[in-house]
């Protein structure tokens, strides 16, 4: 085994949700909109996909809501990572969290940006 294989084993599983923001823009007969949306991008994510897996546990707007800066980042590649993880106090399990876009940054088989 490489000893890239064994410090990934050794540091548990990875998950890694890559994501594109799009933002539309256009007008119809009754007025003006903006969609933003984000596009899951397989191929550079790693893992479980989180979004889809809260999407099965609570509706969209709950899980956009937790995006703290989906308004404020432009267009782009960006990964989704956790942030603000609350802990239940009794079992000390994942109870809630939010999510942030973070610019993503390529990592080639080397591990060199």
């Amino acid at each position: 085994m490489s000893k890239q294989l064994v410090a990934r084993a050794l540091d548990g599983p990875i998950c890694r949700s890559v994501v594109r923001v799009v933002t539309q823009a256009y007008a119809t007969k009754r007025g003006v909109h903006i969609r933003k949306s984000l596009l899951y991008l397989k191929r550079l994510s790693e893992g479980q996909n989180m979004l889809e897996s809260d999407l099965d546990a609570i509706d969209a707007e709950e899980v956009i809501s937790t995006i703290l800066n989906l308004y404020e980042v432009p267009d782009g590649v960006y990964e989704l990572r956790m942030c603000d993880v609350g802990r239940d106090y009794e079992t000390g399990y994942l109870d809630n969290w939010n999510y942030k876009l973070v610019p993503f940054v390529a990592v080639n088989a080397k591990g060199l940006k």
